[in-house]
């Protein structure tokens, strides 16, 4: 199944690839936003993407937002069944797809999201000579071989890793430390290496996410449909998995349950209920503390603005070098401060008790659990920091005004060869 809708006429056209649905969550707030302000500047766009067929529902609205934009969309059916197979059809599918858009538009160049998308300009390349920006989201073999099943998979996707960064144009990458750690390993840590890589960190459309635009009865709406009083809130936003440490935040609760006894626990997540639960269970904390609830995107704003404070764990590794949480953005434009843990991407630099109110912590020790809760809480209740405007290098303009810098490159760069060509 495709679909295209119609796009800006342009001699020249970013080709974007995306593995992820432009109706999935992270397209909607990863992808789309992005290129509809590309858009807007003036580059012509066609979207190459895999949808879930559970979203179908969706493409309507989402063939709205793009059409009124002038952004083109082919997209093609998402498989995962059976494993393995079926990514490498959905892989061949949209190269083959790609092949059919570049013989009837000049394709400037090939934007890949992702590792997998980025084998797909690299063979776009070979095959037409088109060049390619490598948008490196996160370390995405180092990831397979940590977690995931078939790891000579990903052993063969690691060893291919160095061929797709040095044949790229550019490589977009989420962070600083991850931008050193590619840079040390495939260009040796070489001044001349930075010229390959832009560093553009998860934003977030401070519009959306604006206290001043969300009304008293939102709120109370969002209070009533979660089943919360006068209560102090600590809150999680996104996916449940082991990664996130569930259980360690459940420990900071713990802790924050002995200075606020009216305390509860927010989980705005669509899985893993059954994860927290049990760890909760683990740690002899009520049920009865915790609520659970799915928000669309539109409303997670109104929820959010529930939270007195927001937890941001994640596993430290190797593969998280890379990692910039989008829901850090989100928190930061709500004035919400956030209790993270060392070793994740920039958190350790990014995050501070003087610009945005809140801790990095070391240990998941219940003495280092507790001060951090105190200091995070008392400095919320003396001192008015104003995270969102100290926050605003993650405010979607900002992203959007760092990937133009690069497609101008891109396309410059393009003119000149096509001039000495001429």
């Amino acid at each position: 199944m495709s679909r295209i809708t119609s796009d800006k006429n342009s001699l020249q056209v970013v080709l974007y690839l995306s593995q992820n649905g432009m109706c999935d969550h992270i397209g909607r707030s990863q992808v789309v936003p992005y290129l509809v302000g590309l858009s807007k500047i003036g580059y012509a766009i066609h979207i190459i993407s895999l949808e879930k067929k559970f979203r179908t529902a969706d493409f309507n609205e989402m063939d709205e937002i793009l059409n009124e934009s002038g952004i083109a969309w082919s997209r093609l059916t998402y498989h995962n069944d059976p494993p393995l197979i079926s990514t490498v059809y959905d892989l061949l599918n949209i190269l083959r797809y790609a092949i059919g858009v570049i013989k009837k538009k000049e394709v400037c160049f090939v934007h890949a999201r992702d590792f997998p998308m980025a084998l797909v300009a690299f063979a776009i390349k070979k095959l037409k000579g088109i060049g390619y920006i490598y948008d490196f989201r996160d370390f995405y073999a180092d990831t397979g071989l940590e977690i995931k099943p078939y790891k000579f998979v990903y052993r063969a996707f690691k060893w291919m890793e160095p061929k797709l960064i040095k044949s790229a144009r550019k490589i977009v990458c989420l962070t600083e430390e991850g931008r050193a750690l590619l840079s040390n390993w495939y260009f040796n840590g070489g001044a001349n290496a930075g010229s390959w890589f832009k560093v553009i960190p998860c934003c977030a459309d401070f519009q959306l996410f604006d206290r001043d635009t969300i009304s008293v009865g939102d709120i109370e709406k969002a209070r009533k449909a979660i089943g919360l009083g006068d209560d102090f809130v600590l809150l999680y936003l996104g996916s449940m998995h082991d990664i996130y440490l569930p259980e360690e935040m459940l420990a900071l609760f713990k802790q924050i349950l002995r200075i606020r006894k009216n305390a509860k626990f927010v989980f705005l997540i669509n899985n893993g209920q059954d994860i927290v639960e049990k760890a909760s269970d683990s740690l002899g904390i009520d049920r009865s503390l915790l609520r659970f609830h799915t928000v669309d995107r539109n409303n997670v704003p109104a929820f959010l603005s529930l939270a007195d404070i927001s937890v941001v764990f994640i596993r430290a590794s190797i593969s998280k070098t890379g990692c910039s949480p989008t829901k850090l953005a989100e928190l930061f434009a709500l004035d919400i401060p956030v209790i993270a843990n060392t070793g994740v991407g920039d958190l350790d630099s990014i995050i501070s008790i003087e610009k945005n109110g809140s801790l990095v912590i070391n240990d998941f020790d219940e003495d280092t659990l507790r001060h951090a809760a105190e200091q995070v809480i008392t400095i919320k209740q003396e001192r008015n920091i104003p995270i969102r405007e100290n926050s605003m290098e993650f405010s979607l303009p900002v992203g959007v005004a760092g990937y133009s810098d690069v497609y101008h490159e891109l396309m410059s760069d393009a003119d000149r060869e096509e001039g000495l060509r001429a």
